[in-house]
């Protein structure tokens, strides 16, 4: 009989193992071909209205385990130290071979305040510049672009290149100021600083921040510089 039984329970055991969920977390900059480093403080996991985990500074692999079905809240503050909360509800029944991700992103800001932009504010004849400067260990330097209003359009330049701006290029100026506004002023232990800034004719507004914005090389690579 005892020998019966244990066959019994070696014969449910890989049922019970496959029949957990393979859950791996992630957290990710959806602006950034590759997503390495720590962006959250905390990461709270809450499963059925009950707290199941709570990892300080995780890194972009926050979590792979397995778990039970259930209904789970993942809670963090993003890069603009908005509180984030994803719901997601796992089953067995829908599991995946290879398990199931949950990816939460650092850079969607929820509740943008897009009142006295200097963009949205520009006049035609008025040049507004936008400048980066970077400091590190082994390198330092500068990028500016300039952005000059004619008859209701918009014209960039950057270094030797000039061109007319398109809808898209004027929205992606548009969220590089708002995104720069919507950062809090954070301490940062890092070599590295940068120091972001756009200057229009009577007014300016600078950032300094902690690298894990990377605005102003986004802002370039969607104007195609």
């Amino acid at each position: 009989m005892r020998k019966f039984v244990v066959t019994l329970k070696l014969l449910l055991f890989p049922l019970f193992a496959f029949s957990q969920i393979n859950l791996s977390v992630r957290i990710e900059n959806s602006q950034l071909e590759h997503s390495f480093g720590h962006y959250v403080d905390t990461l709270k996991i809450y499963k059925d209205g009950f707290p199941y985990k709570i990892i300080p500074y995780p890194d972009s692999f926050a979590l792979f385990e397995n778990v039970t079905s259930g209904h789970y809240k993942f809670l963090y503050r993003n890069i603009f130290d908005e509180q984030i909360e994803k719901n997601v509800a796992l089953n067995e029944k829908d599991n995946l071979i290879g398990g199931q991700t949950v990816i939460l992103f650092v850079d969607h800001l929820q509740n943008p305040k897009t009142d006295n932009l200097f963009f949205t504010k520009q006049k035609n004849g008025e040049t507004i510049k936008i400048k980066m400067f970077y400091a590190g260990c082994f390198e330092n330097g500068k990028d500016s672009i300039e952005i000059t209003k004619a008859k209701n359009k918009l014209f960039l330049q950057y270094k030797d290149k000039k061109k007319k701006l398109n809808k898209k290029e004027i929205q992606s100026l548009v969220k590089f100021e708002i995104e720069m506004r919507h950062l809090p002023k954070r301490e940062t232990f890092s070599t590295l600083r940068v120091i972001n800034e756009i200057i229009t004719e009577n007014d300016k507004f600078s950032y300094n921040e902690s690298g894990d914005w990377n605005g102003f090389n986004l802002l370039k690579k969607n104007l195609k510089l």
